[in-house]
């Protein structure tokens, strides 16, 4: 009775693919993680509202990472895609055996 086929097998190739979306990199700039910094505390600790942050940030001199105005749309473009970049960082690789080979 043969309980497995690698019994005699003498090399093993297996193939896995690994589906990563955190594996892409879009560096930030010191600035741009500050400033994603900045709003997400301004939104969620400080309770503002997207026009009181940009008017904050505005008064404190600072400018879109673009080196524009910072204006309420700034200031939700910022915590949107911030946020949704963290997730994407954060999310865990999805992984399956796509073919076993032996010899």
């Amino acid at each position: 009775m043969q309980v497995s086929n690698f019994d005699e097998a003498i090399e093993v190739k297996i193939t896995l693919k690994i589906t990563s979306k955190a594996l892409f990199f879009m560096a930030y700039s010191t600035y741009q993680e500050w400033l994603f910094k900045r709003v997400c505390y301004l939104r969620d600790v400080e309770k503002l509202t997207f026009d009181a942050i940009a008017k904050r940030i505005t008064s404190e001199g600072f400018k879109s990472a673009r080196g524009f105005q910072f204006i309420a749309e700034s200031a939700f473009s910022t915590y949107k895609k911030g946020n949704i970049r963290k997730q994407r960082l954060a999310s865990k690789p999805s992984y399956f055996v796509e073919a076993v080979e032996y010899r």
